[in-house]
């Protein structure tokens, strides 16, 4: 969902597109979770190897902002997504 989507639910589904400007191979998302927009008050960090995620436990009420990030088994990591701010 785009920033400022307002989810009925504490299980939203979490979805984004790959891109395509490496050449490196991922393997799977890293996904970060967190109750302010600086990522310092983190709800969870997991992992996806499809480009859909559903939180196994209900977000608390409030604010959520999440942000996504491929990663390959040889350890490259790519930059952040932009992120985006559930209400």
């Amino acid at each position: 969902p785009t920033s400022g989507t307002v989810v009925t639910n504490n299980f939203p589904n979490l979805f984004w597109t790959s891109g395509s400007c490496s050449s490196t191979r991922f393997d799977w998302y890293e996904l970060t979770l967190a109750a302010d927009t600086s990522f310092t008050t983190r709800i969870t960090n997991d992992t996806s190897y499809i480009g859909r995620y559903v939180p196994a436990a209900g977000l608390p009420s409030g604010a959520t902002s999440w942000r996504v990030r491929a990663v390959s088994a040889a350890g490259d990591v790519s930059r952040w997504s932009v992120s985006a701010t559930l209400t």
